[in-house]
């Protein structure tokens, strides 16, 4: 068939994968790919046992792959080796033991990518709703699921398990890992811990291993016991980063840090006579408390050769009181100094290697020369900055048409704190002709807006409103009505869609978030088409009720799911004072058990599960083309007399309801054929005879299709020709409220198929 569909439609393949499949099947498979045509633009390999050298090597000699090709598998032949150029512009190889340094050297890839990561994850907020399986770990079950992302030309594979408060979990299969694949923890990392889980971190690393290749600590402050312990019982032979504050501010270190790379971002602490004492190749200082007499006797005793490992030093000191006369500072810091201007040469290296993952490129502006005596030059460099400034343009002087040719250029995030700056700059973005966005309004525990351009399908910009407002990461201020609030933004990639978060702090009554969605509704000159509110208490659901319904008095669709009971006055409110010109969406009980609706509610689908108050009478005055209903109150008399009435051409709108009737196990309709007898009760029906012609696919709403069943299906035919097939069925379901009691359901759907007479006359019969 791939043979015949490429001759008909003239075209080659131009993608194929091969999965899970063996070493014998795969080179028939790849053979005869390569008799058909001599190229494809891309392959992707991913088998389940080892593949061979000879089918690997006929594989790269015999197709021409014009973008990209991955394979995820091993090699059976250890020694094997590939040296030949690979002609392939993204290769992605997650085996890459055969790839020789000469390959990738001749290669004229524009990506390589060789290998990838696996993670064991430790979540705090473990995803219960994923299928889980259950491990052993030193004999205790723990649930657990694997997934997997691509995050550019890298895949990563989490193994998740849920986290515990003392990372006991974490730490026996860190130890269960080492000693599988016989290799010490090369890497390892404290963040945001307090200082007794810092300490108990550390004991148990001391115990497992003596040293660590770099470690790195970020975390708000530390006791100097707890700093001890670590610079006194764990060796790191690249790199420690201490990013923290000791909290003994008269506390001093003067013994040697034997690492070659130091990075301390809070380092009041350090005095000369700990880096005298120092054997360290980088030492990066910052918050320092050393003094310009200090600086000055560390050149003086680097000339007289201390030191001798140190390639580079960096200190940074906070200064509140200026030192105004800079040319006094700089005779301290080179008194008794024999000092030269530095000259530019390309061939001294401008570039530190800081330690094994990171360089850092060398200023040589400023610059000055000292030399030891045995020939070695150092170089310092001093300067002054205070918090930097970005750049400004003066874009509120350009008149008006340059001005908003440059606004529309903007981003989204960028557009809306452009408009927060003033009442003229809302005025303006608001004048900018914007492709309108899709916006969406979540009002949950996390509240969201989520615009969408129709000319960038693949992002989405959120205004996220958290209820545990991440306060560690660098904020930004921004103005809302005349409030300053922190924000910070942040993206994240989902297979091929961006997401870009503007995110600020929620609070109770999800007042910021309305405000912004006024805001952003009045720049962008568009309603907002959708909301949704879920698991709010009934008079959260009100207040937001009443607000949307002063901002706008119709919107596409609108969705509720809360926990608690609506109360009667509330879900009259929502239905008597917003239009809803696609779809109604209610999935909450309503508090009042004897409570029934019957004015016709004037939108396309209804979709209510937990409808008790829904009767007969509504049903018949409503003007909705699609109907689903869960739990209503409605009896088999009911429905015949549904039947009846569209016979007689009620509900002339109407192409599809359905019915979910809970019955209890004790009242259940044992007969079904009685109960089958009550619903087609003077009704002249038909089994319905299955037509591929016949569309069995409804659509719910803009966003929804939804497949019909065509099976044990009966016909009515209304006079005018039209058809009306409908459908029914018994299942069981668990009652949640009560393990030991069942109920069961009563599943009916009517769908109007069409008018006869036009079919007929369309086939030509």
């Amino acid at each position: 068939m791939a043979e015949h569909i490429s001759v008909i439609f003239r075209t080659p393949i131009a993608s194929f994968e091969i999965n899970q499949q063996s070493d014998q099947l795969t080179m028939s498979i790849v053979k005869w790919l390569s008799t058909l045509q001599p190229s494809v633009v891309d392959l992707d390999i991913d088998t389940t046992d080892d593949i061979t050298a000879p089918t690997l090597l006929f594989i790269m000699d015999n197709i021409k792959v014009t973008d990209y090709f991955s394979w995820e598998l091993k090699m059976n032949t250890p020694d094997f080796e590939y040296t030949k150029a690979i002609d392939i512009p993204t290769l992605i190889l997650s085996h890459s033991q055969g790839v020789t340094l000469k390959s990738i050297l001749n290669s004229s890839s524009r990506v390589i990518v060789l290998g990838l990561e696996w993670i064991l994850d430790f979540e705090n907020e473990f995803n219960d709703e994923l299928n889980h399986t259950t491990r052993a770990i030193d004999g205790n079950q723990f649930p657990s699921y694997i997934a997997s992302a691509l995050h550019g030309p890298k895949a990563f594979h989490y193994l998740t398990f849920p986290n515990d408060d003392n990372f006991e979990t974490m730490r026996k299969m860190a130890e269960h890992v080492s000693k599988i694949f016989r290799t010490p923890i090369a890497s390892f990392e404290i963040h945001q811990q307090s200082d007794p889980s810092t300490m108990s971190i550390v004991k148990w690393f001391c115990t497992l291993q003596p040293s660590v290749v770099d470690f790195h600590i970020k975390i708000d402050d530390i006791t100097a016991p707890t700093l001890l312990f670590i610079l006194d019982n764990i060796k790191m032979t690249d790199n420690f980063s201490l990013n923290l504050e000791v909290n003994t501010p008269d506390f001093e270190y003067n013994q040697a840090i034997d690492i070659p790379t130091l990075i301390l971002s809070h380092s009041h602490w350090i005095t000369l006579k700990f880096i005298l004492n120092s054997c360290n190749r980088v030492l990066v200082l910052e918050e320092s408390y050393l003094t310009l007499h200090d600086i000055n006797t560390l050149l003086k005793c680097w000339l007289k050769g201390s030191n001798p490992q140190l390639e580079y030093i960096s200190i940074r000191r906070s200064i509140k009181i200026m030192e105004e006369n800079v040319e006094e500072v700089f005779q301290i810091i080179t008194k008794d100094l024999d000092v030269r201007e530095n000259v530019v040469d390309e061939r001294r290296p401008m570039q530190i290697v800081l330690h094994k993952k990171a360089t850092y490129q060398l200023s040589n502006s400023l610059c000055y020369d000292i030399v030891r005596d045995d020939g070695t030059i150092g170089t310092f460099h001093q300067t002054y900055y205070d918090q930097p400034k970005m750049s400004r343009f003066p874009l509120l002087r350009l008149p008006t048409l340059p001005l908003l040719n440059c606004i529309q250029y903007l981003k989204v995030f960028e557009i809306i704190d452009f408009s927060l700056l003033s009442k003229r700059t809302k005025a303006l973005a608001s004048l900018v002709n914007w492709n309108q966005p899709d916006i969406h309004l979540n009002f949950i525990e996390d509240s969201q807006i989520c615009l969408k351009f129709p000319n960038d399908p693949g992002l989405e910009w959120i205004l996220d409103f958290e209820n545990e407002f991440d306060d560690e990461l660098n904020h930004t201020s921004r103005e809302i009505d005349g409030n300053q609030f922190p924000s910070y933004i942040n993206s994240a990639l989902h297979g091929p869609k961006a997401f870009h978060y503007l995110t600020f702090p929620n609070d109770e009554h999800f007042e910021t978030m309305q405000k912004m969605v006024e805001h952003v509704s009045m720049i962008f000159r568009t309603p907002n088409p959708s909301f949704g509110i879920h698991q709010q208490n009934d008079p959260s659901t009100m207040s937001i009720v009443k607000w949307f319904s002063t901002l706008q008095s119709s919107v596409v669709d609108v969705h509720i799911n809360n926990e608690v009971s609506t109360s009667v006055p509330t879900l009259l409110f929502i239905l008597d004072n917003i239009k809803m010109t696609d779809h109604f969406s209610l999935h909450s009980k309503m508090n009042t058990p004897d409570f029934e609706y019957t004015k016709p509610i004037d939108v396309p689908t209804v979709i209510l599960s937990l409808c008790h108050w829904i009767n007969l009478k509504f049903i018949l005055n409503s003007t909705c083309r699609v109907m689903i209903m869960g739990a209503p109150s409605l009896t088999l008399h009911d429905i015949n007399s549904f039947l009846k009435h569209w016979l007689n051409g009620s509900n002339p709108q109407l192409e599809y309801i359905a019915i979910d009737r809970c019955i209890k196990a004790t009242t259940m309709e044992e007969n079904v054929e009685e109960a089958f007898q009550i619903i087609t009760k003077d009704l002249d029906f038909r089994e319905n005879v299955v037509d591929g012609r016949k569309p069995m696919q409804i659509v719910l709403h803009k966003k929804a299709t939804y497949q019909l069943s065509n099976v044990v299906c009966y016909d009515i035919v209304r006079e005018d020709g039209t058809i009306g097939t409908f459908h029914q069925t018994y299942f069981a379901r668990s009652d949640e409220s009560n393990s030991d009691e069942h109920s069961k359901v009563h599943y009916f759907y009517f769908h109007r198929e069409g008018h006869r007479r036009e079919v007929e006359a369309e086939s030509g019969h």
